[in-house]
């Protein structure tokens, strides 16, 4: 899902070819993020999302 373009459903080699330049460890790319939600729900394509 990571190198699927959600607006074309393209696949591509981005955002992993740049996080790999940045994020290697022990010959892998790693990358992640935590969040915890607020609330329950779904979030789809075009809804806004903010981070505090």
């Amino acid at each position: 899902m990571t190198t699927i373009d959600p607006e074309t459903q393209v696949k591509g080699k981005e955002p992993l070819r740049t996080l790999a330049r940045r994020r290697k460890w022990d010959g892998k790319t790693w990358f992640g993020i935590r969040l915890v939600p607020l609330e329950l729900g779904r979030i789809r394509v075009g809804d806004p999302v903010s981070a505090r």
